[in-house]
């Protein structure tokens, strides 16, 4: 009987594979006595195969890296870094030459304050004591009074009061405002060297050793010192004077700020060459500070 025949499980339909498991089965998801999948347990397959077929070093899981570990990892630089033989050699100075302006940051600069700035010349050129080099000096400041002729952005705020040049160097004073010095002063030492190099009849050619200095002025004692230095600074270097002479190749004479009546060589200008016009001190300590504070200055002092 059919019914019976079910219920003993000896039906040859209950061995086919269609029939041997429920509606929705598959043998891959039977279960054995352990609860893990078939094929899930060791012992189903062989050491060291995956059910996939992949080897175990294919099939195991990534490793997890600390982050400790990479951040303490040494970074490989490929350049920079403390080593030796690093960073901009020294230059070796010949006899008699002075070390270079240090390359740092200059400090902000105070429009109230005028600024003495020194440029200083490369070994081996002429001296600048020459009546050439003076006219061509007053001919550039008289160039940069002209505004009509190729104005520059700094004629307005910046201005040389007081020159003095010497046989390797040039002493100036200046005043600027609304952060024009540096301009200024740049275009200064450009011009005279473009000058310079058209006067000796070279194409091109470095003429300053190193970078300006500058020093600042903030008192009326700084400003007579750097006033007295800036005059009488052939007396440093071996003039010798008598009575009220003051420096020919400076602008001493247009200086209101003498205790005398001083006198000196004069160069008028080439025929065709505008003078340069007299210049009115800007800044309180230049016009009227330092003399309100100390003595004029005198045509026999010596500079510190």
């Amino acid at each position: 009987m059919r019914g019976g025949a079910r219920a003993g499980g000896a039906h040859p339909a209950a061995a086919s594979p269609a029939n041997a498991h429920p509606a929705g089965a598959h043998p891959a998801n039977a279960r054995p006595a352990g609860g893990s999948p078939a094929g899930g347990s060791p012992a189903a397959h062989p050491a060291g195969a995956h059910p996939g077929g992949a080897s175990r070093d294919a099939w195991r899981r990534p490793e997890q890296l600390e982050l400790a570990g990479i951040a303490d990892a040494p970074v490989k630089r490929p350049w920079g870094g403390a080593r030796r033989g690093a960073g901009r050699k020294k230059k070796r100075l010949a006899p008699g030459e002075r070390p270079p302006i240090a390359h740092v940051r200059r400090p902000p600069h105070k429009d109230g304050n005028p600024v003495h700035v020194t440029f200083r010349a490369r070994p081996g050129l002429p001296s600048f004591r020459s009546e050439r080099v003076h006219r061509m000096l007053t001919s550039i400041l008289s160039r940069q009074q002209r505004e009509s002729e190729r104005p520059r952005a700094y004629s307005e705020d910046f201005q040389v009061v007081h020159f003095s040049i010497q046989s390797n160097h040039l002493h100036v004073m200046v005043e600027a405002r609304n952060g024009t010095l540096r301009a200024g002063v740049s275009g200064l030492a450009i011009a005279f060297a473009k000058q310079l190099n058209k006067l000796l009849r070279r194409a091109t050619g470095k003429v300053w050793a190193h970078r300006y200095h500058a020093h600042e002025l903030a008192t009326p004692r700084e400003v007579r010192n750097a006033l007295a230095y800036i005059f009488h600074n052939w007396k440093k270097h071996g003039a010798i004077t008598f009575g009220a002479i003051v420096d020919k190749h400076s602008s001493a004479l247009r200086f209101d700020g003498w205790a005398e009546e001083v006198v000196t060589v004069y160069f008028p200008p080439r025929a065709g060459q505008p003078p340069w016009r007299p210049v009115s001190p800007r800044t309180w300590l230049l016009r009227i500070g330092w003399s309100r504070h100390h003595a004029r200055l005198l045509a026999s002092e010596r500079p510190a």
